[in-house]
């Protein structure tokens, strides 16, 4: 009887070292983290993982509290971590990680929620360093009414969001203590206050807001595009016309921006073009054209708009002034082979063949490339040889274009 007492006294201790070392296992990552955060507790992504470790023993039986236990975590990490020492993710993670515990608690979740965003967006509980993180919370807590249908209130706080002096003097401080660019500068912000202001709001205050961020200097490229076109699908034109021209002053962003002036110019163009179909207005769009040629430097993408200018002409005025828009255009882009082919295949179409003679000519003269040269030489020599029946001409032409044409990379010259 001794003997079985000690055999069940010892195989009770085994399963009890067993317990304790399945326990301990299984609390090593928890254990882990806590180490790791003793080292550094302004690691972000530590305390992100710690939280998530909760959340997967929640699933584990009698664990139900674990997700408190999470949520708690992430509280903690808001009074430990510093944000100018944050590492290793940003601070607005743990707001918004905090949110989306709160959001899938079903007891008192909208209210819960709504009070945290409260706390932390306009109480100011937390203090960022850096506008995107306040940002962040701001468009989570927006997004958050916009899930629960909740219109009116999240098109009030993408309004609330971006206004200058949306909280008490005292708060504004506090706010703006560290960080170096305000609110009310933030793309983000902006971006979606516009979007909802199309969506919910009324034609006037999707104006007033439009407005609002070009008088704040804070407007994008793209938002002055999205403002036109908004006010061209409301057949306001003349008022798109003019938050275009606006967009294009210097004061907007500058002459130097060639993605603001590209855009902008191209869809200031078409449009114009589209509302006044038939050439109604033949010496306004011409005035058009000649400031973009000034305002658009990249002669990359410059072409574009002498080609649709050229059309233009060609539908609405006269074929000498398209012959000239060609001209500027092989003037602007030079080196280039095709626009020289085309001013030639236009000269011909309007001119006559032997007009294109002087096309020829003057791009031999100019261009400086020995590729694009000879390529030229080649296509007037077809055109002297084969519709003129100059064959003089043309063997002279090829004569000189020899000097220029390299058998190892243009053999075609030389079959």
């Amino acid at each position: 009887e001794k003997e079985a007492n000690d055999n069940n006294n010892a195989t009770a201790s085994l399963e009890f070292a067993i317990a304790r070392a399945e326990h301990l296992t299984a609390r090593r990552p928890l254990l882990l983290n806590h180490v790791l955060l003793k080292q550094n507790p302004h690691n972000v992504g530590q305390w992100l993982h710690r939280a998530e470790l909760y959340q997967q023993q929640q699933q584990q039986p009698n664990n139900d509290n674990n997700k408190q236990m999470a949520i708690a975590t992430l509280r903690e990490s808001l009074t430990k971590v510093y944000a100018p020492k944050a590492v290793n993710g940003a601070p607005s993670e743990l707001v918004l990680e905090l949110a989306k515990l709160y959001e899938t608690d079903n007891e008192k979740m909208f209210e819960r929620v709504r009070d945290f965003y409260r706390e932390i967006c306009i109480d100011v509980t937390y203090e960022f360093t850096k506008t995107a993180d306040l940002a962040s919370c701001w468009s989570a807590w927006i997004e958050f009414e916009l899930r629960h249908e909740q219109w009116d209130q999240a098109l009030s706080l993408a309004r609330q969001s971006v206004a200058k002096n949306n909280n008490n003097e005292k708060h504004q401080t506090k706010r703006n203590r560290r960080m170096k660019q305000p609110l009310y500068r933030s793309i983000q912000l902006w971006d979606l206050l516009l979007d909802l202001e199309e969506s919910l709001g009324t034609v006037q205050t999707t104006r007033d807001s439009y407005n609002y961020a070009m008088e704040l200097k804070v407007a994008t490229p793209v938002q002055v595009y999205n403002y036109a076109n908004f006010l061209q699908d409301k057949k306001y034109w003349e008022d798109s016309f003019a938050i275009l021209e606006r967009g294009l002053s210097e004061e907007m962003f500058g002459t130097t921006n060639a993605e603001a002036n590209h855009l902008l110019w191209k869809f200031y163009l078409e449009s114009f073009l589209t509302r006044y179909d038939g050439g109604s207005k033949l010496e306004r769009v011409r005035e058009l054209f000649r400031r973009c040629y000034a305002a658009v430097k990249d002669d990359s993408v410059v072409a574009e708009f002498y080609l649709l200018h050229a059309k233009f002409e060609e539908q609405y005025g006269l074929s000498k002034r398209a012959l000239q828009v060609y001209k500027a255009l092989c003037q602007r882009t030079k080196n280039d082979f095709t626009t020289y082919q085309l001013y030639a295949t236009k000269t011909i179409q309007y001119l006559g063949v032997t007009a294109a003679r002087d096309v020829y000519q003057e791009a031999i003269a100019v261009i400086q490339d020995d590729d694009c040269c000879s390529r030229l030489c080649l296509e007037f020599a077809k055109l002297e040889a084969y519709r003129l029946n100059e064959l003089d001409r043309a063997r002279k032409i090829m004569s000189y274009g020899a000097q220029m044409a390299n058998p190892a990379t243009y053999s075609e010259y030389w079959k």
